[in-house]
């Protein structure tokens, strides 16, 4: 399929960028970046099944979920790549790019969003105003708080980024069959729904595993 066949179809890749890194971020931010042993799952399956039962949503068998943790996985670290080839850690990337879409931000809004503690959270502001690509100032309704905002250097490193990780699934969408690319499309609502779901309901069993500021 040509890639111009491609961009006739009714879908963006910002959509994509935006629903998988979402999901990705969440997943292995929560220590969830490998499936887990398979008996972990299993022992709380009937629990799952049950409650999926009640409410009359499809069944998911364990296989399934094993399936889509490790292929969002896979996504996230592929996509991370780009990050990486403009030097920022997947981390900074996704902080640069909340502040640059949502911006300005304050530091405990950040912190919910990007689910990172606040010791991690400050590392990286300190990194991304040390390079210039965000800048901090006071909060309108409080110069006692601190607010950050994307600077121009910022916005254009990050929209490099963006457009990288638009060219690398453009790319890979021009690779499979026409009814591959039909179905990825047809699911990028359910995938955003999901990726709101695990933002906002998704839930930690811990702390945040370290990162690399």
């Amino acid at each position: 399929m040509a890639v111009s066949a491609v961009a006739t179809m009714v879908w963006s890749t910002d959509a994509m960028n935006s629903a998988s890194d979402t999901i990705a971020k969440t997943i292995l931010r929560r220590g969830c970046g490998s499936p887990p042993p398979v008996a972990d799952l299993t022992d709380s399956h009937s629990t799952l099944l049950a409650g999926r039962q009640r409410r009359g949503s499809v069944i998911v068998d364990t296989d399934t979920l094993i399936r889509m943790r490790a292929v969002i996985g896979r996504l996230a670290r592929q996509l991370n790549t780009t990050a990486t080839g403009e030097g920022l850690t997947p981390t900074q990337a996704s902080v640069l790019g909340l502040i640059s879409a949502r911006g300005p931000l304050g530091l405990a809004e950040l912190t919910e969003l990007e689910h990172l503690n606040p010791t991690m959270l400050s590392r990286v502001i300190g990194k991304l105003t040390e390079w210039e690509l965000i800048r901090k100032r006071p909060a309108p309704t409080d110069q006692r708080a601190v607010m950050v905002e994307v600077t121009e250097a910022g916005d254009v490193l990050f929209d490099r980024v963006r457009l990288r990780r638009s060219q690398v699934i453009a790319q890979c969408l021009d690779r499979l069959p026409a009814d591959a690319v039909t179905k990825v499309v047809d699911a990028l609502p359910a995938l955003e729904a999901l990726a709101e779901e695990l933002r906002v309901h998704g839930g930690s069993t811990g702390p945040p595993p370290p990162d690399r500021p």
